[in-house]
């Protein structure tokens, strides 16, 4: 059986079919999480001062199967209390791998030993603290993208429906070919 164009896989229009509608409440359901993981510092983390206590770079080797490429985490470690409670914390931003050693190595150099800076921890889980909020800026374009791609690949338009045709077909319309 050959179906139109825009016809999907269970011989519906694309864009009324509910496996197109799973995929796509996915992809933006998995985008938004990524977001709220990255906005969720800006938002709820609360300020403490906190004491430098060392600084280091780590090579991190991320495989996916068949590949593998190194990624560069710069861990600071840094002493905090809250509410009288001592934590020891070591992450500079929430999602802190880069590509280049430089940038790691020039966030660990960057607070001395025994130097005094603001952290930032989590209330609901005070063992969380980070010392920058900014945003990942490599994260953020690459979720907006996949997130763009997802919902432009899926488009009317990009399924060939011509705009403004109607959803229902028509008796003027032809039938699948059997």
């Amino acid at each position: 059986m050959l179906y139109r164009r825009d016809d999907g896989p269970n011989a519906r229009r694309l864009w009324t079919d509910p496996s197109i509608k799973v995929f796509l409440g996915l992809v933006t359901l998995g985008a938004s999480l990524v977001f709220w993981y990255e906005l969720e510092p800006m938002v709820t983390f609360r300020p403490v001062d906190a004491v430098i206590m060392g600084s280091d770079v780590a090579m991190v080797r991320l495989s996916d199967g068949h590949s593998s490429f190194r990624e560069y985490q710069s861990d600071v470690f840094y002493r905090y209390a809250v509410t009288g409670t001592p934590y020891m914390g070591r992450k500079y931003s929430r999602i802190d791998l880069e590509s280049s050693p430089s940038v790691s190595v020039l966030r660990a150099s960057s607070q001395p030993h025994g130097a005094r800076v603001q952290a930032w921890y989590n209330p609901l889980r005070p063992e969380e603290a980070v010392l920058s909020r900014d945003l990942n800026f490599e994260v953020t374009l690459w979720t907006c993208c996949l997130l763009f791609i997802a919902w432009i690949g899926c488009s009317r338009k990009m399924l060939g429906a011509p705009v403004g045709s109607d959803p229902t077909p028509s008796a003027s319309s032809p039938s699948p070919i059997e």
